[in-house]
């Protein structure tokens, strides 16, 4: 089972792309799931044995318009959300042009707003109350004098963050807040699929609603790397126009829960 996750992750970052020229403003955040099993726990107050579910953490970075996400990593719980910044944001960088990236105060180091810089990105993390400037630390000290006399411009993109809470409660809607599984492979196998299961839905919810169908599924063909593909459906006399008039009937087939498990289109093309 473990050796499926690096392929669950792989995926959902090629769910993404179909949207790679719309997203350019991110959020990351992080949300538990339980599980089927429980942790004992003693209560100091009054002596007790209390049985709690067990739970994962999942760490994501999404895009703000059209919340797909482009990136996920899962933890044990009660582990610190601000390492986890780092692979989030280079995954996405690495397909996507990023503009700005706002995160909660867990998130805030010197570090992550460096990393961000780095990548030619603007981060909006509020600062503790307990923040203060240091001697070496030149970028935390420009952002802290950003954060505390320019607030209503900060706030104006900080607040986009709240797309990526929206998010974990699609996600949890749609396909369960609970883990079945029982290993602890198995359990982050199961999150991980959650989210591809979500980015299919955004894929499928942004071709009706960024423009026609048929253009921004010639984008989405262009956007992956299905030359292969088109050499195979070729072998066996199927042209890419045909590949893609197949691929659109199953993609309104599915949005309009008329899906066909036989396909009809693949088989008129094979006749053809």
């Amino acid at each position: 089972m473990k050796s499926l996750t690096p392929y669950l992750q792989q995926l959902i970052v090629e769910s993404s792309l179909p949207l790679k020229s719309v997203e350019a403003d991110f959020a990351i955040d992080s949300s538990g799931f339980s599980t089927c099993q429980f942790v004992r726990w003693f209560d100091v107050k009054y002596g007790n044995d209390e049985d709690w579910h067990d739970w994962i953490k999942m760490h994501l970075i999404c895009g703000v318009k059209t919340i797909i996400v482009t990136g996920v990593e899962i933890s044990r719980r009660y582990e610190n959300d601000s390492p986890y910044f780092k692979p989030l944001l280079n995954t996405s960088a690495t397909n996507f042009e990023i503009r700005e990236v706002s995160a909660d105060k867990e998130y805030l180091s010197a570090n992550n707003l460096r990393l961000t810089l780095m990548k030619g990105a603007q981060p909006y993390i509020p600062f503790k109350l307990n923040s203060s400037p240091g001697q070496n630390t030149t970028i935390l000290n420009r952002m802290l004098y950003f954060y505390l006399y320019h607030q209503e411009e900060f706030n104006q993109h900080y607040h986009k963050r709240s797309n990526v809470e929206t998010t974990f409660s699609m996600i949890k809607a749609k396909f369960g807040s609970k883990l079945r599984s029982k290993s602890d492979d198995a359990q982050v196998n199961e999150a991980l699929c959650k989210v591809l299961c979500h980015n299919i839905c955004v894929v499928i919810q942004s071709m009706y609603e960024l423009g026609s169908l048929r253009s921004l599924l010639a984008k989405l063909l262009t956007a992956h790397e299905l030359k292969r593909f088109y050499e195979f459906m070729g072998k066996v006399g199927i042209s890419h126009d045909q590949c893609r008039s197949c691929l659109e009937d199953f993609i309104t087939s599915i949005y309009e829960e008329k899906f066909d498990c036989t396909f009809p289109c693949l088989s008129a093309c094979s006749r053809s």
